[in-house]
Order: structure tokens, then sequence, then C-alpha cells
């Protein structure tokens, strides 16, 4: 399975994942980064958060977990043998 992710920014820091927003996808974000925005005759000087974010069915976020579970139980056992 191949995550796509695109760049995304929000006013609040995001969870990682995030699996209760939505009734029917789940969010996988990643590099999650702080950004200071100065301030414009617009707008007062804040805070934003840019990151990247994959979007899956709740059917996909499934099978990722599991491959994932799958794939450090194969690592455990190559660092074992």
């Amino acid at each position: 399975m191949t995550l796509n992710y695109k760049e995304s920014e929000s006013m609040e820091r995001p969870a990682e994942v995030d699996e209760t927003s939505s009734s029917f996808v789940v969010y996988l974000r990643k590099d999650i980064t702080e950004v200071q925005v100065p301030a414009t005759n617009d707008t007062p000087a804040h805070v934003k958060y840019v990151y990247q974010e994959a979007i899956l069915s709740k059917a996909d976020y499934e099978r990722y977990k599991w491959a994932k579970e799958i794939a450090a139980e194969v690592v455990a056992a190559l660092k074992g043998a």
C-alpha cells in the first residue's frame, strides 16, 4: 500500500493519526512543523502548523495497521535470528 501524502496546514497542532474527526476516513500526518507567521497589516502574528497528510478510508487504514504489525513482527524475527 502506497500512502499519498500532500502538504497541508492548520492553525492548531494536528494529531499524527486522526481516527475520530471523520466517520469515513483516517488522516495520517507526518513532518509536523510549527511555523511562526509574522504580523501583517491584516493579521496579527500567529503560529501555524505545516505537515504532510495522507487520507485513508477506514477499511484501508485497518489494512495499513495490519501490514505495519506484520512488518514489525518480521523485523523482530529477523533481529532474533
